[in-house]
């Protein structure tokens, strides 16, 4: 099994979620490609991805991959999710984020709105770039449990 997502303590946050954009077929910075979404679908047993848990039981019978390409057909404004070491700014000002946070921030990371099933899980797409050549995308499936909503599969889409 993988090890679960990490993002170092100082990160540069996208104000808006990432949204689907189904005319592209690979990754992208700014949008989640179709072709990824059924990646992720299609390969669930593949071993070069990596998982803390090897199972996706109720993904596909929830249709939260189908969900989830809907639910971020348009970006959205971020909710203040108030979270210690981040650093919120908007697409347009990121580069100049970056260069003013330098050497304090190891980089910078995107979300999409969550696609969630009637049976308390959901599912998320989440990005990390820590330069031109640096980066990683994880398909996130949650479960909220009495703890709240934890990450029980975190599969690796793509890196560079």
């Amino acid at each position: 099994p993988g090890s679960k997502p990490e993002i170092p303590t100082d990160v540069i946050l996208i104000d808006r979620t990432i949204s689907t954009c189904p005319n592209v077929t690979h990754h992208s910075m700014g949008c989640l490609s179709e072709r990824v979404i059924q990646y992720f679908g299609s390969n669930s047993d593949n071993p070069n991805l990596s998982s803390y848990n090897p199972h996706l039981p109720l993904i596909n019978e929830n249709n939260l991959i189908e969900l989830l390409f809907e639910e971020n057909a348009k970006s959205c404004s971020l909710p203040d999710i108030g979270i210690d070491g981040a650093i919120v700014t908007s697409q347009d000002r990121l580069e100049e984020t970056v260069q003013e946070y330098s050497g304090r921030t190891k980089g910078y990371a995107g979300v999409s709105r969550p696609a969630y099933s009637n049976d308390g899980h959901a599912l998320v797409y989440a990005t990390y770039f820590c330069g031109s050549l640096c980066g990683v995308g994880w398909m996130l499936y949650l479960e909220c449990n009495a703890d709240g909503w934890q990450i029980i599969i975190a599969r690796e889409l793509w890196i560079s």
